[in-house]
């Protein structure tokens, strides 16, 4: 099959040899290449072996007919386009031949050469459109196959992927409660092993007592914890009860501090100073503040490996309460303090150290729509600052003005 802009080639079957070299010779001086055989089987033999654009054949051959011929082609190639040449008293042939499939039929003899070369250059024209088609339904069907292929491989892809963000999601939320629930389970070992360690300790029924108490209270935070996990996601969220920054400033540093005065404690160098000033009542969740304040107290214990000093400190600033844990550690690098509140960043390479503890933070202190700074350079230790709204005894978020006795 020629391109559009090749000449066309024809194989013309015409056993009149007169008719048929005049065809040949106007063919050809219209551009057109011609291959012209005498008999229908020699003809077919042509077809077969060489490329043609088209084929125009009489419909009486000597020792064939032309349309037995059209029906040999059609079993090579159904669309290939044939036309017919005849005469008047063939006419019912020709006819029958266009059921068969023919393009076209030219009567003969014919006025002009455009009798045939028109109405073939109409049947190629079609032809080619027709195989151009067919190409473009192959590439689609192809294209389709190929798509439903990668649309197949993303579908799993994506439940793969499905599968491991919950295993994901699973390891995160394992290592977080775990966590938690150290964090809460240190003033109760440190409580115990201070009080085994030291038994004449219960003889000073305060202190004693005041051992117990805060074991107590972390004993119930982990209960809460527990209670938090085992409730549905579409349960109501923790109610928020009006509570004192400072109560849980207090409660943070004896939770976080427990047996810091036994010997592998690791805490026994570090001082901790408080400098809470009078500050209003916000709305939270005690459990999940005081997480938030032995995380930090944690973190920067931890930072401290020598000793030094944490200093905690609360004041109001405008409409808002801050509480911030202050240390004299090692420090963070630019790079560092940017990504440390990513759940398990981690440049600590001790056993047990999960890089968790910032990202907790943050995630309580977004509850309870509060906002979280850390200011921090190397070998100039870390300011962590939170922010939460002010709470009226209404338990609306407070909009007034401060008196100098409000605190700074």
């Amino acid at each position: 099959m020629t391109t559009n802009s090749s000449p066309l080639r024809l194989l013309l079957i015409e056993d009149d040899p007169d008719s048929g070299q005049a065809m040949v010779t106007m063919l050809r001086r219209r551009g057109v290449e011609v291959t012209w055989v005498l008999d229908g089987e020699h003809g077919l033999k042509r077809f077969q072996d060489e490329g043609f654009d088209i084929m125009v054949v009489d419909i009486r051959l000597a020792d064939t007919s032309g349309v037995d011929v059209l029906r040999r082609v059609r079993l090579k190639d159904a669309e290939f386009p044939v036309i017919l040449v005849t005469a008047y008293d063939s006419l019912q042939s020709a006819i029958e031949a266009i059921r068969l499939g023919a393009q076209d039929y030219v009567l003969k003899p014919f006025d002009s050469i455009d009798d045939v070369l028109v109405p073939a250059q109409r049947a190629v024209e079609h032809y080619r459109r027709l195989l151009q088609n067919q190409r473009l339904h192959t590439d689609l069907m192809t294209s389709n196959r190929r798509l439903e292929s990668t649309l197949a491989e993303l579908s799993e892809a994506q439940l793969e992927l499905v599968r491991r963000e919950r295993l994901s999601a699973l390891g995160e939320m394992a290592r977080t409660v775990s966590h938690e629930f150290n964090n809460v389970l240190m003033p109760i070992l440190g409580y115990i092993d201070m009080l085994l360690e030291h038994p004449d300790m219960l003889r000073n029924f305060e202190t004693a007592t005041e051992m117990l108490g805060t074991a107590r209270a972390a004993a119930s935070d982990a209960k809460k914890i527990a209670s938090r996990l085992s409730s549905s996601s579409t349960e109501d969220p923790v109610k928020h009860s009006l509570l004192s920054i400072n109560d849980i400033a207090a409660n943070g540093v004896a939770f976080a501090m427990s047996g810091k005065d036994l010997p592998d404690s690791g805490y026994s160098s570090i001082q901790v100073k408080q400098d809470l000033g009078k500050v209003r009542p916000i709305m939270g969740d005690a459990t999940e503040l005081r997480e938030v304040l032995v995380n930090l107290i944690v973190n920067a214990c931890e930072a401290m490996p020598e000793g030094g000093t944490i200093t905690i400190r609360s004041c109001m600033d405008d409409y808002a309460v801050c509480l911030s844990v202050e240390d004299t550690g090692c420090g963070m690098a630019e790079r560092v303090r940017s990504r440390c509140t990513e759940p398990l960043f981690s440049t600590k390479s001790r056993a047990g150290v999960r890089g968790l503890g910032l990202s907790i933070v943050r995630g309580m202190v977004d509850r309870h729509n509060g906002s979280f700074t850390i200011r921090s350079s190397p070998g100039e230790g870390t300011r962590v600052t939170l922010r939460f709204p002010v709470e009226n005894q209404s338990g609306h978020e407070w909009h007034g003005t401060l008196s100098p006795q409000s605190g700074s």
